[in-house]
């Protein structure tokens, strides 16, 4: 090999007698003369390989180094410092990495450094996320004093006893025993009379027991007598003098005084007889013997009315009335309930009994199939379409209907009437009438069933 040019000096170079395949030389010695095997190889490829570099100072991260001159160092400087940037290897961290990441699941170990996983509901999340054990038994729904009875020794006692038929728990003074028996009996206080089933005379051994203790107060009372009650002098109870006789009633004395059969003239009740009502009778709301007496009031238009009381339920089949001088027109008979308002008018239908003819003289009858009427206070009403001339009654029956006769308007044999009300309406409601008064005989009546 020949010297290269801009050398000081010539002569021949040396080297191996072989050499590697892509080898890079390098000068052997100083003389700068002899050349051999560098170790380092440059590819075809160029890549350089064989190169082992040794630097003044490390190389920097900038420069694809790292920085340092140790491994602790170079850590730092690439950001990964083990401590601070990375956790260092720990076996239980390894096993928790090799779970799965399901939802509702929680670890526990199953050996050191050993970790499995397992479920969990959100009710146990919901026990878990509570702070006292006051707060976890509210979440469970034992809470003590509201979900729970709280420990208490003398329900700790009760809990113990036997179950045995006929026991009583009883105090003792410290805590609660079972007992049964004479033994219970003598703790409730209760005698051999406790044992019997029924108690006869010849067991009660005490006094007359006491009104406020549920008794008499008496031993003995006069056979059949009426029991009244007693004075400071005769003790809770005392018997009336006498028994009466057959058909008397017991009629009061006044204040003060024991009452006393006495009899039924003398007042306090009213015979059966005067609401003897008899089937196929007629009966009306006055006294007897009105016949003849007419009704001049008649008139198209207006519908006069009698208060009536009757004793007991009846059944009615017809509402009657009679003219005397005959018109070409109706009237309208019908029943009203008691309902009277501040004008002593009814407002109320209890019976619409229809029309009657009044074109001819004579009894009209507004006939139904029976109707029952309970005992009570009514009145009776009779509504015309023109003027006939009607006739009170000529024969009636016993007067077992009276008149009505509690209102200082209204005395037996009185009627009222009202006007303006239109025929052509039917039984006419009554509360915006005026009403007049007039003193007439009777001369509607009913038929009884």
């Amino acid at each position: 090999m020949s010297q290269t040019s801009g050398s000081s000096s010539n002569g021949n170079t040396t080297g191996p007698a072989s050499s590697t395949d892509n080898a890079l030389v390098r000068f052997d010695g100083t003389v700068g003369k002899t050349l051999q095997d560098s170790g380092w190889t440059l590819s075809d490829a160029n890549v350089l390989a064989g190169v082992e570099l040794t630097l003044s100072t490390p190389l920097g991260v900038t420069e694809g180094g790292t920085g340092g001159g140790d491994a602790g160092t170079a850590r730092t400087n690439l950001g990964v410092a083990i401590g601070s940037d990375v956790l260092a290897y720990d076996a239980g961290l390894t096993s928790i990495s090799s779970l799965g990441s399901a939802s509702d699941k929680f670890l526990y170990t199953t050996g050191i450094d050993t970790y499995a996983e397992g479920s969990i509901t959100s009710t146990g999340r919901s026990i878990l996320d509570d702070s006292t054990s006051s707060a976890m038994r509210t979440t469970l729904g034992i809470a003590i004093g509201s979900d729970v009875q709280g420990f208490d020794s003398a329900l700790s006692d009760i809990s113990s006893l036997a179950k045995t038929d006929g026991n009583f728990i009883v105090a003792n003074g410290t805590n609660f025993v079972a007992e049964s028996g004479s033994t219970a009996r003598t703790s409730l206080g209760l005698g051999s009379l406790a044992l019997s089933s029924s108690v006869s005379e010849s067991d009660w051994s005490g006094t007359d027991l006491s009104v406020a203790n549920g008794g008499t107060g008496v031993s003995s009372n006069t056979a059949y007598a009426v029991l009244c009650g007693g004075t400071s002098t005769t003790g809770a109870h005392q018997s009336i003098a006498g028994l009466g006789s057959s058909g008397q009633v017991l009629t009061s004395n006044g204040a003060g005084a024991l009452p006393t059969f006495q009899d039924a003239s003398g007042g306090g009740v009213e015979t059966a007889s005067k609401w003897g009502y008899t089937t196929g009778l007629y009966y009306s709301p006055g006294h007897m013997n009105r016949g003849g007496t007419a009704l001049s009031g008649a008139a198209a238009d207006r519908i006069v009315l009698i208060p009536m009381e009757i004793g007991d339920d009846i059944n009615i089949v017809s509402i009657n009335c009679q003219v005397n001088f005959s018109h070409a027109s109706n009237a309208r008979l019908v029943i009203y309930n008691n309902d009277t308002g501040g004008d002593e008018l009814p407002t109320t239908v209890n019976k619409d009994g229809g029309t009657v003819s009044c074109s001819t003289s004579g009894v009209k009858s507004a006939s139904f199939t029976s109707y029952a009427l309970s005992a009570g206070k009514y009145w009776l009403g009779i509504h015309f379409e023109g003027s006939p001339q009607m006739y009170g009654v000529t024969t009636s029956g016993p007067c077992a209907i009276l008149p009505r006769s509690s209102t200082a308007t209204l005395v037996p044999e009185h009627c009222v009437y009202v006007d303006g009300n239109s025929y052509a309406s039917g039984a006419p409601d009554l509360t915006a009438s005026s009403p007049t008064y007039s003193s007439i005989g009777t001369f509607i009546w009913l038929e009884i069933a």
